[in-house]
């Protein structure tokens, strides 16, 4: 299972926030509607099989960061509002 604190250190090691200015906003268990995890890049193809995995939105004072986590450990951050899908279930 991804830990929120994970997901948090990935972030912070992107050169971001502290990690003590970081709150949670959302986590949930969830299943995407592919292998994108419902955030597809431009110009990515991906599965089109439901995926089960984690959804956490963190805060970073006024800003949110929405993560998005498979159950085998892949985690992207979602930043492509033009093609976001949410989960399925």
């Amino acid at each position: 299972m991804i830990s929120l604190i994970s997901i948090c250190r990935i972030f912070q090691a992107g050169g971001k926030d502290r990690l003590s200015h970081i709150l949670p906003g959302l986590a949930s268990l969830v299943i995407w509607p592919d292998g994108s995890l419902g955030c597809a890049r431009p110009g990515e193809t991906c599965t089109q099989a439901p995926v089960d995995g984690y959804w956490v939105v963190l805060k970073a004072g006024d800003r949110q960061f929405d993560f998005r986590a498979s159950a085998k450990g892949e985690i992207r951050r979602c930043d492509y509002a033009h093609r976001l899908r949410m989960p399925v279930g």
